[in-house]
Protein backbone atom coordinates (compact mmCIF):
# COMPACT_ATOMS: atom_id res chain seq x y z
CA UNK A 1 0.00 0.00 0.00
CA UNK A 2 0.95 3.65 -0.33
CA UNK A 3 0.59 6.76 1.80
CA UNK A 4 1.02 10.50 1.28
CA UNK A 5 3.26 12.14 3.88
CA UNK A 6 3.91 15.85 4.43
CA UNK A 7 7.35 16.39 6.00
CA UNK A 8 8.94 19.49 7.50
CA UNK A 9 12.53 20.56 6.78
CA UNK A 10 13.82 18.29 9.57
CA UNK A 11 12.02 15.30 7.97
CA UNK A 12 9.47 15.04 10.76
CA UNK A 13 6.02 14.05 9.52
CA UNK A 14 3.47 16.85 9.82
CA UNK A 15 0.51 14.94 8.39
CA UNK A 16 -0.16 11.78 6.42
CA UNK A 17 -2.96 9.95 4.66
CA UNK A 18 -4.47 6.57 5.27
CA UNK A 19 -3.00 3.66 3.32
CA UNK A 20 -4.30 3.32 -0.24
CA UNK A 21 -3.75 1.46 -3.51
CA UNK A 22 -3.94 2.91 -6.98
CA UNK A 23 -5.69 -0.02 -8.65
CA UNK A 24 -6.62 -2.36 -5.79
CA UNK A 25 -3.96 -5.01 -6.27
CA UNK A 26 -1.10 -6.40 -4.21
CA UNK A 27 1.60 -5.77 -6.82
CA UNK A 28 1.97 -2.07 -7.51
CA UNK A 29 4.62 0.47 -6.65
CA UNK A 30 4.78 4.24 -6.61
CA UNK A 31 7.66 5.66 -8.67
CA UNK A 32 7.39 9.42 -8.49
CA UNK A 33 5.43 12.55 -7.73
CA UNK A 34 5.78 15.86 -9.56
CA UNK A 35 3.88 19.13 -9.79
CA UNK A 36 2.70 20.06 -13.28
CA UNK A 37 0.44 22.96 -14.27
CA UNK A 38 -0.96 23.21 -10.74
CA UNK A 39 -1.77 19.49 -10.50
CA UNK A 40 0.18 16.48 -9.29
CA UNK A 41 1.49 13.74 -11.56
CA UNK A 42 1.94 10.36 -9.88
CA UNK A 43 3.72 7.54 -11.67
CA UNK A 44 3.29 3.93 -10.61
CA UNK A 45 3.81 0.39 -11.80
CA UNK A 46 1.13 -2.30 -11.87
CA UNK A 47 1.56 -6.09 -11.68
CA UNK A 48 5.22 -5.76 -12.71
CA UNK A 49 4.20 -5.40 -16.37
CA UNK A 50 2.62 -1.96 -16.87
CA UNK A 51 3.34 1.64 -15.99
CA UNK A 52 0.85 4.46 -15.47
CA UNK A 53 0.78 8.16 -14.83
CA UNK A 54 -2.09 9.67 -12.86
CA UNK A 55 -2.96 13.37 -12.96
CA UNK A 56 -4.66 14.57 -9.79
CA UNK A 57 -5.48 17.98 -8.35
CA UNK A 58 -3.48 19.05 -5.31
CA UNK A 59 -6.80 19.78 -3.55
CA UNK A 60 -7.87 16.14 -3.80
CA UNK A 61 -4.62 14.96 -2.19
CA UNK A 62 -4.79 17.67 0.49
CA UNK A 63 -8.42 16.80 1.32
CA UNK A 64 -7.52 13.09 1.46
CA UNK A 65 -4.68 13.80 3.89
CA UNK A 66 -6.96 15.86 6.16
CA UNK A 67 -9.91 13.45 6.13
Amino acid sequence: THRFVHWNKEFQPLSYSDDFTFMGTKVEFACGLAEWKGDLLMTFGFQDNAAYILRCSKKVVKDYMNA
